[in-house]
């Protein structure tokens, strides 16, 4: 399978919460990040998560109806409706963010260096 040009394999695929599936792949020719694709039924939310640690982590929009609702470290919240011309959101450490599916939604999300765990913190369970 490719990512964007790129070679990836899957690692494993799981379910996060009644109506989320991640799957998690590894870049073949990279070890500095890795992809999730995540499927959210139409009417089901991720898992609300804080970024506290990592480099990078990009959501990007692949298709579907829906938003991602992202707040700062100041408490600030944005809202990213999908389909948009905006494809792909970069997320900060200390911000927090949520896909919340309107009709069946999948999305990627790109972190920098790959997950561990750690890397987000689910809020509010």
């Amino acid at each position: 399978m490719n990512y964007e040009g790129e070679e990836i394999e899957l690692v494993e695929s799981s379910e996060v919460k009644e109506g989320v599936i991640c799957e998690v792949y590894a870049f073949v020719d990279t070890k500095e990040k890795d992809l999730e694709r995540v499927f959210v039924q139409a009417g089901h939310t991720t898992p609300l998560q804080k970024v506290v640690k990592g480099e990078k982590t990009i959501e990007q929009f692949v298709s579907g109806v829906g938003k991602l609702v992202v707040t700062s470290n100041q408490g600030e919240v944005k809202e990213y409706n999908f389909p948009s011309d905006i494809k792909e959101v970069g997320i900060t450490i200390g911000e927090t963010m949520q896909w919340q599916a309107e009709e069946d939604l999948v999305l990627y999300e790109i972190c920098w260096p790959p997950y561990e765990k750690g890397r987000f913190e689910v809020v509010g369970e």
